[in-house]
Formats: C-alpha cells, sequence, structure tokens
C-alpha cells in the first residue's frame, strides 16, 4: 500500500517531481558516469531548438527523426547525416527536398558503409568513420554505381588507400564527367600500382594539367592506367604525359 502526502485540507498533493540535477550528481559522487539530461542526446532536437533556419522544417519533424533513426541503426554518424541537414536548411531547401536529398545520402553512406564491412574494413575505422564515408558518398554522386564502389573498396589495401582513391577519382570527375567504367579502370589501377596512397592526388594534378595541355581524356587515361601497370610512378607519369603537364 502506498503512501500519500495528505495536505491538512485533505486535498491530494501530486509527489514532487524528482530534480533533474540529482541523478548525474548522486552518479558523480559514486564515480558513474552521469546520464545525459533530457533532449541532449538528440541532434536533431538540438538543432530546432538552436537553429534560426530550422523553423520551416518543423512540418517533416518526424520524417528527419525517422531518417536518423535510421542512420544509427546502420552505425552511420548522426552528426554527419545532421551536416547535410544544416547545409540544405542555411541552403533553403523545400522541406520535402531537404527529406528526399537525406533520404539519398543515407542512401550512399550505406553502400560505403556495407562496402567497408564486406572488406573487412568497418571494425578498424568504424570509430571515427566521417572521412572515409564522405569520401565514399561524394563518389557516388558522379556516375559511379554501388558495385564499382564495393569493387574499389574491396580491391584497397587499407581504408587509406581506399579513401585517398575515391576523393581522386572524385575530383577528375569534376574536370571530366567520366563513365562508371571508366572511374573503375582508373580506380583499380591506383590501387593495384606500387604507388602510396598520398600520392594518389598527385595523379588528379597531373590529369588537370595536362587535359589544360590539349589532351584528350582518353589519351590522358590510357597513359595514367598503362603506366601505372607497369610500375611506374608519378616521375614516370610526368615523362610520359610530357608537355601537357607544364
Amino acid at each position: 500500500m502506498s503512501l500519500r502526502t495528505v495536505s491538512p485540507t485533505n486535498e491530494y498533493q501530486p509527489p514532487a517531481r524528482p530534480n533533474r540535477l540529482i541523478l548525474p550528481l548522486v552518479a558523480l559522487l559514486l564515480g558513474l558516469a552521469a546520464p545525459p539530461l533530457l533532449g541532449e542526446t538528440d541532434p536533431l532536437e538540438r538543432w530546432y531548438r538552436e537553429s534560426a533556419h530550422a523553423e520551416q522544417y518543423r512540418g517533416v519533424r518526424e520524417e528527419l527523426s525517422a531518417l536518423l533513426e535510421d542512420a544509427s541503426e546502420a552505425e552511420i554518424p548522426t552528426a554527419l547525416v545532421m551536416r547535410l541537414v544544416r547545409e540544405g536548411a542555411v541552403k533553403r531547401a523545400g522541406p520535402e527536398e531537404l527529406v528526399r536529398a537525406t533520404e539519398r545520402y543515407i542512401d550512399r553512406l550505406a553502400v560505403i558503409r556495407d562496402a567497408l564491412a564486406q572488406a573487412g574494413w568497418w571494425e578498424d575505422v568504424k570509430e571515427d568513420p566521417t572521412d572515409l564515408l564522405q569520401a565514399g558518398a561524394a563518389f557516388l554522386e558522379t556516375s559511379a554505381n554501388a558495385e564499382t564502389a564495393r569493387a574499389l573498396i574491396g580491391k584497397a589495401p587499407s581504408p587509406r588507400h581506399a579513401r585517398e582513391a575515391l576523393l581522386t577519382l572524385s575530383s577528375i570527375y569534376s574536370v571530366d564527367s567520366l563513365e562508371d567504367p571508366v572511374l573503375r579502370e582508373l580506380g583499380i589501377a591506383f590501387l593495384e600500382s606500387a604507388l602510396s596512397p598520398g600520392s594518389y592526388s598527385s595523379i588528379a594534378s597531373l590529369y588537370v594539367q595536362t587535359r589544360a595541355g590539349g589532351r584528350s581524356a582518353s589519351t590522358v587515361i590510357d597513359t595514367i592506367v598503362a603506366t601505372l601497370s607497369e610500375g611506374g610512378g608519378i616521375l614516370q607519369l610526368r615523362r610520359e604525359l610530357g608537355s601537357g603537364t607544364r
């Protein structure tokens, strides 16, 4: 039988609500991790509360919340998804447009996350996968399909090789909208070469310089693939590409 505190007038007094600061304080005194205060772990709630751009998106709050939950269940950092939401809001995307863009972005991130798991790299990077997931998502905004992304990540000797290859291919695509098979051929050439992953960005620079010199895309690509396949490096690439790099 529960006991109630009754006032002198016999009117029921509801029990006092516990102070929200008591539990964290007790936990601190006991040497335990303090539980978060309500709402502090919800990045979407914090955004709605703090951002001047968020008000017009209250009508799609449930949709965005469900997408963030999907991302969390897929081990995709919600902070990465919220970055896209914030950027879309700043650019004044329509509410439904923002939802669709967020959904597509999560789909791309999930493809890369699954590819990393299939390649055996996810456990190595899951504590801080942001850069690699972003590189992969950007790559999937090119003509490349999910199969190509999986193939390249599976071919990579390390997560860093995968990240640098995907970034370099995206940079080259920004110059010439190459088709998926060409991107795959280039990426495999990078990953099977003797180059360090830090050297891949130099290939993108050489590509841009040589194309600016008037060489056709097919000629530059064929030269890069052939040189790397024969064990050549950046210096040999410069020689093979000739005056187009000057």
